[in-house]
C-alpha cells in the first residue's frame, strides 16, 4: 500500500531533520551512557544476553550506548536503527569489520517496516522517545519497539524525567500487560528516567531507591496532571482502581475551572480513607466542591453512602464519572447542586449526614463564601456529624484565614498532617493538613457570629 503524498513528504522532512542534526552533532551522547546505569541493567539483561542475544537500538543516532552494552556481554549482538541515511552510511562504515554490529535503515514508528527485526532480546529507546513530538506518535514508537521483543525480552527507555513520560509508560505497560520498572538517575545536575518493560520482570522488586521514590512522587504528584484525560487512584484496600475524567480542555466560560482537574491533596485525603475505612465505611457522606469526584467515589468504594456536591457547571463531570466506575462502587452515588448555605444544604440532605468531606475547597474565599462554607457544613454535620476537610497552606493563608475564624466558631477542630502519605510532599515539609471538625454545644452564637452563612 503506497503512502499518501503528505505522509512520504513529512516522512522525508523527519528525515531531513536527523540527517543534519547528526551531521551539526557528531559523536553526541544524549542524556548519558551506558556506564551511567550499567548497575540498573546488568542484573536484568544478564540472563537475557549472556548467552547471545540481539539488541535493537531505534533512533541510535550517533550514540554508543549499545556499543558500550557489548562490552559487558560479548556473546551479544546489535542492530543500530536509524531515519536518516546519511548516517546509517556512515554507521555501516564504520562497524564494517564488525560481525556483531549490523545497521538498519528505518522509521522508528514503522511498525511493518521493523518486523524484520523481531526476536530480540532487548530494545533500546535512549531519547527517540523524547524526539518524537506527537503523543500519538510517542505511543505508535514504543508500541513498534515492544512488538520487536521476544517473549522474555526487555524494553530499556531512557528519557527525560517529565510526568508525561512516567504516564505514557505506566499506561502502555497497561494496555500491553507488560511489568514496568521505573529508576530516575542524576547525570550532572540534571535527571533521567530510566524505565524497563516486559513480561519477564515479575522476579524484580519494583522497590526504588531513595532518589527514585522521591523524584517520582514530585513528577507526579507536586501539582494537577492538566495534560491528562483521565486520572486514576489505587490502594490495596479497593477492589479495583477509581478513575476519574478531568475536564482537560476546560469550556466553562467565566468560572474558575480549578475544581475540573485532581489535586495532590486529594491522592493524600484518599490514602488516609483507605487507611482509616472505619471513618467512612457505613456512614452517610456528602462531598463538598467535590470538582472530578474522586475523593468521594473512594468514600463509595469503602462502602459510604455518598452524595457529590458541586456547582451546577460541574455535575456533568461528576455524573461521568460516577458512570465510569459504577462497577468499583459498593453503593449507588448520587449527584446534586448545591452552592453553599445553611439552605440549600438542607434541601440536599434533608436529615444531615454523618460525614461532610472537603478536599481543598478552603482557597482565598471572600467573608461571605466562607461563612456560607462553613454553614452548609454545620448544616449537614448537625450536633453528631463530623467534617474532614484536606487543606494545603499556600499564598492565600491570610484570606483563608477568614474561614478558619468562622470554623472555629461553631467547632472543635483536631489537626494532622497528611505527608506520611507522599503525593509530592516530603517528611520535611508539613503543608499538607487533614482537619476534622465536631460540633460544639451549645450553638447559639452561631447566628450571631456568622450570621451571613446562608
Amino acid at each position: 500500500m503506497c503512502a499518501e503524498p503528505a505522509q512520504m513528504s513529512r516522512a522525508q522532512d523527519y528525515d531531513d531533520h536527523w540527517s543534519k542534526w547528526h551531521a551539526q552533532h557528531p559523536g553526541c551522547e544524549w542524556h548519558l551512557s551506558y556506564h551511567g546505569v550499567c548497575g540498573i541493567l546488568r542484573p536484568i539483561l544478564n540472563p537475557l544476553l549472556s548467552g547471545g542475544g540481539r539488541v535493537v537500538d531505534l533512533g541510535c543516532g550517533t550514540s554508543n550506548f549499545s556499543l558500550e552494552l557489548l562490552d559487558d556481554f560479548q556473546e551479544a549482538c546489535v542492530t543500530l536503527v536509524d531515519v536518516s541515511d546519511s548516517l546509517i552510511a556512515q554507521l555501516e562504515e564504520q562497524h564494517a569489520r564488525n560481525p556483531r554490529v549490523s545497521c538498519v535503515r528505518s522509521d522508528c514508528r514503522d511498525a511493518e517496516g521493523l518486523a524484520a527485526l523481531s526476536g530480540a532480546a532487548v530494545v533500546v529507546d535512549k531519547g527517540t522517545t523524547d524526539a518524537v513530538h506527537d503523543k500519538a506518535e510517542k505511543v505508535q514508537m514504543l508500541s513498534a519497539a515492544v512488538s520487536l521483543l521476544q517473549p522474555s525480552g526487555v524494553l530499556v527507555s531512557i528519557s527525560f524525567a517529565a510526568a508525561s513520560q512516567v504516564l505514557l509508560l505506566q499506561r502502555l505497560g497497561q494496555d500491553l500487560s507488560l511489568r514496568l520498572l521505573l529508576r530516575v538517575v542524576q547525570v550532572g545536575k540534571e535527571k533521567r528516567l530510566v524505565a524497563l518493560l516486559g513480561r519477564s520482570l515479575d522476579s524484580y522488586s519494583a522497590d526504588t531507591d531513595e532518589l527514585s521514590r522521591r523524584e517520582l512522587d514530585r513528577l507526579l504528584y507536586r501539582g494537577p496532571l492538566r495534560s491528562e484525560l483521565t486520572v486514576s487512584f489505587e490502594h490495596p484496600s479497593l477492589e479495583s482502581c477509581i478513575t476519574v475524567e478531568q475536564e482537560v480542555a476546560n469550556a466553562r466560560s467565566g468560572e474558575d475551572s480549578t475544581g475540573s482537574v485532581v489535586w495532590p491533596s486529594a491522592y493524600s485525603m484518599c490514602a488516609h480513607l483507605c487507611a482509616h475505612p472505619h471513618l467512612v465505611r457505613g456512614k452517610r457522606v456528602v462531598e463538598l466542591g467535590a470538582g472530578t469526584g474522586l475523593v468521594g467515589l473512594v468514600c463509595a468504594a469503602l462502602g459510604a453512602e455518598v452524595v457529590l456536591t458541586d456547582l451546577p457547571q460541574g455535575l456533568q463531570l461528576l455524573q461521568k464519572n460516577v458512570d465510569r466506575n459504577a462497577a468499583a462502587l459498593r453503593v449507588p452515588v448520587k449527584v446534586a447542586e448545591l452552592r453553599w448555605g445553611m439552605e440549600a444544604a438542607r434541601q440536599v440532605a434533608p436529615e444531615g449526614c454523618d460525614v461532610v468531606i472537603g478536599c481543598e475547597v478552603i482557597y482565598q474565599h471572600d467573608d461571605e463564601t466562607s461563612a456560607a462554607l462553613v454553614g452548609a457544613m454545620r448544616c449537614l454535620a448537625g450536633e453528631e456529624g463530623v467534617c474532614l476537610m484536606a487543606y494545603e497552606f499556600r499564598d492565600g493563608l491570610v484570606q483563608d484565614a477568614v474561614f478558619f475564624d468562622c470554623a472555629n466558631e461553631v467547632f472543635e477542630v483536631e489537626g494532622e498532617s497528611l505527608v506520611c502519605y507522599g503525593y509530592g510532599v516530603s517528611e520535611e515539609e508539613d503543608d499538607r493538613m487533614l482537619y476534622t471538625y465536631k460540633a460544639k454545644a451549645p450553638q447559639l452564637h452561631y447566628a450571631r457570629d456568622c450570621s451571613h452563612a446562608r
